[in-house]
Parts: structure tokens; sequence; C-alpha cells
């Protein structure tokens, strides 16, 4: 899959879009820890997923990765 990410100021955000993706009917998000206050998804476009990481500080994002996981992928971000 494809994915970019995007850091932004004023206040501090991670933003990760998807192309070609939309989020499913229940889909879960995970709880805020740490640095993360909060996460939240939005579709910019009709064909672009994005999450939203709401933070407390600046990050990062470092050596973004696709993992397989049997059918499906995930999207690694440390």
């Amino acid at each position: 899959g494809q994915y970019k990410t995007l850091s932004l100021k004023g206040p501090d955000r991670l933003v990760v879009d998807l192309p070609a993706s939309k989020a499913r009917a229940g889909l879960r998000l995970p709880a805020p820890a740490g640095i993360v206050r909060a996460v939240r998804t939005g579709q910019p476009d009709p064909n672009t997923l994005r999450i939203v990481f709401d933070l407390a500080s600046p990050v990062a994002a470092l050596n973004p990765r696709m993992e397989q996981a049997g059918e499906s992928s995930r999207l690694v971000i440390e």
C-alpha cells in the first residue's frame, strides 16, 4: 500500500494519508497514550483515508514501513 506522512505544528500533529483507502464501518482507533493526545480520521477526498495523531510535542516519523500480516498489511511508524 501507499502512504504519505506529514508533521504539522500549531498544534503538533502527525498526519498519515492512505490513498485509495476508506475507513471501514466500526473502525476502532487506538486510545491516546504517551505523547499521543488523540487519534482521529477523516476523508480529505473520497479516495484518501487520513489518520491524524494529535501530539503533546513535535515528532519526526522514523522508518515508516508496510508489514505484511497474512492477507492484510499494516503500516508501522516509529
